[in-house]
């Protein structure tokens, strides 16, 4: 996909892994009736839930203290890793590309999926006069992506540092290419309104595997109710597999989206995006 203009990620937007505004407004702590507000006791902390009991993590979107709980079981860490000095971004290794001017940052309130008081994704999306779009999260060990400044291309970080980024991506790029079916993605979502996402993964030789999520059952092939509230899907890496992807041949790539979000062929296109934890793993037996 041609790369038209980029997502300013700043180290700490990558710290809040994805939101650059990081305006989070946590409501009144300790309020037991609303699901919402930090203190209710229905609320797990970070590790009771069945998603973070699994093992072999790659973590593409995940806060910072969720991460740090995982400890061993991550196996490469996926989360982009652009970074600003002195004033200048340079991209990394574990990228977000814009592919179409059409998404607007919105802010993040309240808790994350986890229910931790960090940013996730969130966007507006208006395809405009484009008639489509696309966001998608690449990783890449390309001498020509790497370390290279974002708004001037003639600035670089410094070897040792773009090493380090490179080994990321590779890693990357590696632990991808090495799952099995028993593995599986898990993306959280929320949102208000109506529409189909539409997620694809990629191994540089189909044009994305998609698999759609609507706002019913029957819609897409899996669907969370549009209430306001965070919801956990997990897709088995078995149902990319029986539709032809070669994860095999993401160990042979320089760059390859790890995940992309385009408009879906069929059914409403979505206007907002609230996605958090994306990672692939093999969930708990």
């Amino acid at each position: 996909m041609k790369r038209l203009f980029f997502s300013f990620f700043t180290v700490a937007a990558l710290l809040m892994a994805g939101c650059g505004k990081g305006t989070d407004t946590p409501g009144t702590p300790g309020n037991p009736d609303d699901p919402d507000i930090p203190g209710n006791p229905d609320i797990p902390a970070v590790g009771d839930y069945e998603s973070l009991k699994g093992s072999n993590y790659i973590p593409v979107l995940l806060d910072t203290e969720t991460f740090a709980s995982l400890g061993s079981k991550v196996i490469a860490d996926a989360r982009i890793n652009d970074t600003t000095v002195e004033g200048n971004v340079y991209n990394g290794s574990i990228n977000c590309w814009h592919w179409v001017p059409a998404f607007t940052e919105m802010d993040c309130t309240g808790p994350n999926s986890y229910g931790v008081l960090e940013g996730w994704m969130a966007y507006t999306i208006s395809a405009g006069s484009a008639g489509w779009f696309g966001i998608g999260i690449e990783a890449s060990t390309s001498d020509t992506i790497v370390g290279v400044g974002r708004d001037n291309k003639s600035l670089k970080l410094d070897a040792s540092a773009i090493a380090e980024l490179k080994a990321k991506a590779s890693a990357a790029l590696q632990a991808v290419g090495s799952m099995d079916e028993s593995y599986s993605l898990h993306l959280s979502l929320m949102s208000q309104r109506a529409g189909v996402y539409c997620f694809k993964l990629y191994d540089g030789i189909i044009d994305g595997c998609p698999v759609t999520i609507g706002a019913s059952e029957g819609e897409g092939d899996f669907w969370f109710p549009r209430d306001g509230e965070w919801h956990e899907i997990e897709v088995p890496m078995s149902f990319f597999i029986n539709k032809g992807l070669n994860l095999a041949n993401v160990k042979t790539l320089a760059s390859c989206n790890l995940i992309a979000l385009t408009q879906p062929e069929s059914g409403t296109w979505p206007t907002d995006l609230n996605l958090d934890a994306v990672f692939f793993y093999q969930p708990a037996k």
